[in-house]
């Protein structure tokens, strides 16, 4: 962005436009021909722009846009809000303000001020300040010099006329005397311009000291509720773990079942199938058994009686109670099939990823069960609608965050879940920051059952509220924020 410093200069000192707009414009071209920055890739995709690679057509577009889409104009603002809020780009705008236009460059900055306070921006104003004041001090010390040469060149001896006799005059002072006046004036002056600029210091100091107590007091009440524990995670996955032992059980049970299923059907074909009656001997004739002579009785001769007929020949086909032992078998044979586990159909997995601030504490003893090993602060729900798994990855904002996980955060993560500290204010600080930098974000769950208007104040993205108490909170949290957003 310093490359540019020039052409933004004479932007902000030739352009007839409010400076705020002029400012806001060259934001928005920037984003368009830089190809380097993470910055300007997500404030192309901010605005719905496309790279152009011209910084005077940018320019031109974006101004133009700026001057005729309230919308876009708005969008533009917030682009030039988020930039400032980055230490190298506030660097390489002062540079601005050391080519002569410092006083557009910071009523443009107090415009952006009216729209919204940040510390960034207030430090950014001082900067100015201070380079105006620089700026100003190296004019007048170039026009102290000059007048000091001008004074010299008075008081140089001019070529002496002839002598004249003239009557005795008053004394007059010596040159020595007259050179080591100016030295003293000259001293005297010097003295008076570094007495101004050390108040001029001294009131920045102030200020700055004012700043960073406040700033220090801040951060060491979040440090107190976001400190960097450093733990290990649970490795086991006990869903999975289950569900491995359930289908050995049910592989075990089926192979039981279908030995028990063989075993019975033989055994009721054994039992169901009739023996063929005896076959009698031929020359034989059956005995009739004698029977015993009753008293009184007078014993017969015994009369010879017909052989009784012999059986109906066995036929081949399949008895009756066969066909039912069939059924049986075919039956049973249907169980088996049914007892047998179901392959799990494909299922559809969709991940989503949410950034968490605040009492952090209280969400890692919540979610310690769901944390993921080898990642600091980062916890994983798995909620399953319909045919649908959706995976969820809460990721803890702490002091000494690597930059790739806040550069994922910043592209990816579709919510912020705050969970409340005591200082409420120093909170929304960071959730007024920590906003301005996620391009994905579309929804805000803040672990309260009332509104909490200090938090409230700092967004306008949509708010959920939801006491948080355990995993199953954070589960319905997450469904109601993906319903929010579908």
């Amino acid at each position: 962005m310093r490359e540019y410093a020039d052409f933004l200069a004479t932007k902000l000192k030739e352009s007839s436009r409010k400076p705020l707009d002029t400012l806001a414009a060259f934001v928005v071209a920037w984003s368009c021909v830089d190809s380097t920055k993470p910055l300007s890739l997500s404030l192309r995709r901010m605005l719905g722009l496309g790279y152009i690679g011209s910084m005077e057509e940018a320019f031109s577009k974006a101004l133009a846009l700026i001057s005729s889409d309230p919308g876009f104009k708005e969008k533009a603002i917030e682009a030039l809000y988020i930039a400032v809020d980055r230490d190298w780009v506030r660097k390489d705008l002062l540079e601005v303000a050391w080519k002569n236009a410092g006083k557009e460059l910071l009523q443009a900055i107090n415009e952006l001020s009216n729209f919204r306070r940040s510390y960034s921006i207030n430090i950014f104003k001082n900067e100015i300040e201070s380079a105006i004041s620089a700026q100003q001090e190296k004019t007048f010390e170039a026009l102290q010099e000059q007048m000091i040469e001008r004074k010299a060149m008075e008081v140089s001896p001019t070529p002496q006329a002839p002598e004249v006799e003239k009557p005795p005059l008053p004394s007059k002072e010596k040159p020595e005397e007259v050179e080591a006046k100016l030295v003293k004036d000259e001293l005297t002056e010097n003295i008076k311009a570094l007495s101004r600029e050390l108040s001029g210091i001294k009131i920045f100091l102030d200020k700055l000291n004012e700043t960073l107590n406040s700033l220090r007091s801040d951060l060491s009440e979040l440090l107190k509720n976001t400190s960097s524990l450093v733990f290990l995670a649970k490795m086991s996955d006990t869903l999975e773990y289950g569900l491995s032992e359930l289908k050995k059980s049910i592989e075990g049970i089926r192979q039981e079942l279908s030995s028990l299923t063989k075993t019975l059907i033989k055994e009721i074909k054994e039992i169901a199938t009739p023996l063929p009656p005896p076959m009698p001997v031929e020359g034989k004739k059956p005995e009739k058994a004698p029977e015993a002579p009753q008293v009184g009785t007078i014993i017969e001769e015994k009369i010879e009686t017909p052989p009784p007929p012999s059986p109906p020949p066995i036929s081949i086909e399949t008895p009756e109670s066969e066909e039912g032992v069939l059924e049986v078998e075919k039956a049973l044979r249907a169980l088996d099939k049914a007892l047998e586990a179901p392959e799990a159909p494909e299922e559809k997995v969709e991940n989503y990823l949410f950034a968490a601030i605040g009492n952090l504490n209280k969400l890692e003893n919540i979610l310690r069960d769901h944390a993921i090993a080898g990642k600091e602060r980062r916890w994983r729900i798995s909620i399953r609608i319909d045919s649908i798994r959706y995976v969820g990855d809460i990721q803890g904002l702490y002091p000494g965050i690597s930059e790739d996980v806040l550069k994922e955060l910043m592209e990816k993560s579709i919510s912020i879940i705050v969970l409340p500290v005591k200082n409420i204010a120093s909170l929304a600080k960071v959730l007024e920051k920590v906003q301005t930098i996620l391009v994905s974000l579309k929804v805000i769950i803040i672990d309260s059952e009332n509104p909490i208007k200090e938090l409230e104040k700092v967004t306008s993205y949509p708010i959920i509220y939801r006491k948080i108490d355990s995993a199953d909170d954070v589960r319905k949290a997450i469904v109601e924020a993906l319903r929010k957003i579908s």
